[in-house]
């Protein structure tokens, strides 16, 4: 049996060969592509019973090891410009995972991961990551101008999906406490219609911002709790 050890190991070996053959390289989705309605109902089935969500955060943590070189053992990103999945939203974390196996997302790293996940894999590794504690960052004084800037545009723009807390709705992400740095490419990413997934609404707000709005965006973003 492999140990988690041996999934960190190998997980670093296969990251690492996919970095130097083209993390982002376009490839066709596959045939199979997975019943998202499906595993939705698996999954909140899953976490809604304590027995059920006891075993699959027992699996998520085994098959996590092969994400944790990227997303940290804590669910924390282990660079400026990862995500942290730690208490990301139950039905956000399944959507993406899918999203990547079936090429809706590109990311060679990220395809080549979820497409070899089972559909237990992807039910587990969502309910675990959902049920972490999220990280809380200490960024910019609350008063300070650049955060009363993200603020106003965060109220503006970004709430009625995402929250006044940040925390999401169902299928939105929860933002609250990302690092700056992811946010702020995330944002770019979306203005520049790059970046391996295209959302009309997020393309549309993006569309208006600038680099400075951007900036301030993130940086009030990151100290949401």
């Amino acid at each position: 049996m492999t140990t988690e050890a041996g999934y960190r190991t190998i997980a670093t070996l296969f990251c690492a060969s996919l970095l130097c053959t083209g993390a982002y390289a376009q490839e066709p989705a596959p045939d199979d592509a997975l019943d998202h309605k499906a595993l939705s109902e698996t999954m909140l089935t899953v976490n809604a019973n304590p027995e059920t969500r006891a075993k699959a955060l027992r699996s998520g943590h085994d098959r996590a090891a092969l994400c944790a070189g990227c997303h940290g053992d804590t669910g924390i990103g282990t660079r400026e410009w990862i995500p942290n999945l730690a208490g990301q939203n139950l039905q956000y974390v399944l959507d993406q995972v899918i999203a990547y196996a079936n090429r809706d997302r590109q990311d060679r790293i990220m395809n080549t991961l979820a497409e070899r996940f089972s559909d237990e894999d992807i039910v587990n590794l969502s309910v675990y990551y959902h049920n972490m504690t999220p990280e809380t960052f200490e960024g910019p004084a609350p008063d300070s101008p650049t955060i009363k800037q993200g603020e106003s545009l965060y109220q503006r723009a970004c709430k009625l999906c995402h929250g006044d807390d940040g925390r999401g709705a169902k299928g939105y992400s929860w933002l609250a406490g990302q690092k700056p740095e992811y946010l702020r490419r995330a944002l770019k990413r979306y203005r520049a219609g790059e970046g391996g997934r295209i959302d009309p609404k997020m393309a549309a707000y993006t569309a208006k911002l600038t680099d400075e709005e951007i900036d301030a965006l993130a940086a009030y973003v990151s100290t949401m709790r």
